[in-house]
């Protein structure tokens, strides 16, 4: 189990490594949540699976992406992600499609 726990935490290594210093900015913060979002749901369909099915790592990946997911919600309230989000011109039309249109 060490070893796929080991295994698993390498990408929150790499992602905390690559966050530090002049990197931490708003915009790159939400697409590594996004990310980690899509590796946890990766995952968690991975140890489902008959071969490699591990219920503690289940039970871990549930608990990590409730953390993570909690945080994500929270961003989505604070008004400076929202700006951040509007003000990009890549991701102004993604946003108000998903946020505001019907």
């Amino acid at each position: 189990i060490l070893e796929k726990v080991h295994t698993f935490l390498q990408l929150f290594t790499s992602a905390t490594l690559y966050k530090e210093g002049d990197r931490a900015l708003i915009l790159s913060s939400l697409k590594l949540m996004d990310s980690l979002l899509v590796y946890y749901k990766k995952n968690k369909e991975r140890y489902f699976q008959p071969e490699d099915y591990n219920a503690r790592m289940l039970r871990a990946i549930k608990i990590g992406w409730f953390v993570l997911d909690k945080y994500y919600t929270i961003t989505k309230e604070a008004p400076v992600y929202t700006a951040t989000l509007l003000l990009n011109p890549s991701y102004r039309v993604a946003y108000l499609k998903k946020n505001w249109l019907e």
